[in-house]
């Protein structure tokens, strides 16, 4: 019993530790990331987008904190069971102090959606804001 608990807690865990966004409606999503985005930094955003997505346009904004260049790839990804994804597209941010970049994809079709966004090369201090326009069923 003592080892059912244990792995019912475990279980627990992971499921927090995996948590999405519930989208229940067309609408747009703004993440700002709290801390400031050094090379090799992951900010990983997932969403269920309830009875499924059909278009969605990811929209990516970095500033430099101090002075600097910055460079971001962010991946879309969607899937229709939460293990199994999809890659859809992969957007990238460049420049001086800061850059902006933006994709649309339609047809997707997925109940599930994840943005992931990496700093790269010699990205140091830079501040994220992600965009989402979900338009669902």
């Amino acid at each position: 019993m003592k080892k059912l608990f244990i792995l019912l807690v475990f279980l627990g865990f992971a499921l927090i530790a995996n948590s999405q966004t519930l989208v229940k409606s067309d609408q747009v999503i703004s993440y700002t990331y709290a801390d400031s985005l050094e090379k090799n930094d992951v900010v990983t955003l997932n969403y269920y987008v309830k009875d499924f997505l059909i278009n969605a346009r990811v929209t990516v904004v970095t500033d430099s904190i101090i002075s600097g260049y910055t460079k971001t790839r962010t991946i879309t990804y969607g899937s229709i069971d939460y293990s199994n994804w999809v890659n859809l597209d992969t957007i990238s941010t460049a420049g001086v102090n800061g850059g902006t970049a933006t994709n649309l994809r339609t047809s997707l079709y997925y109940p599930y959606y994840r943005v992931k966004t990496t700093a790269i090369d010699s990205t140091q201090s830079t501040r994220l804001k992600v965009y989402i326009l979900f338009d669902k069923n």
